[in-house]
């Protein structure tokens, strides 16, 4: 199972439309979304500002900003075949 995070905040548009994406694919590839607040943390908020949503698969960086499910796929893809190999 794939460890999906989305970083994101409130009120962000995009960060919705993300986590809209990744539930929808969630059991096509196997993945447990969890989804995090920036603003909790004043690390986050630093680290990722304005560049949001970002979502992480395994703890490894794999998109941010305008993500479509075409991305989301092809990088959920890519995640498990890692694991594979």
């Amino acid at each position: 199972m794939t460890r999906v995070v989305l970083f994101g905040k409130a009120g962000c548009c995009l960060c919705d439309e993300c986590e809209i994406l990744l539930q929808n694919l969630r059991d096509e590839f196997a993945s447990e979304l969890q989804k995090i607040d920036i603003t909790s943390d004043e690390k986050l908020l630093e680290r990722f500002g304005n560049q949001i949503p970002v979502v992480t698969f395994d703890g490894r960086f794999r998109l941010a900003l305008r993500i479509s499910e075409t991305r989301l796929r092809r990088s959920l893809t890519r995640a498990q075949n890692e694991k594979v190999a």
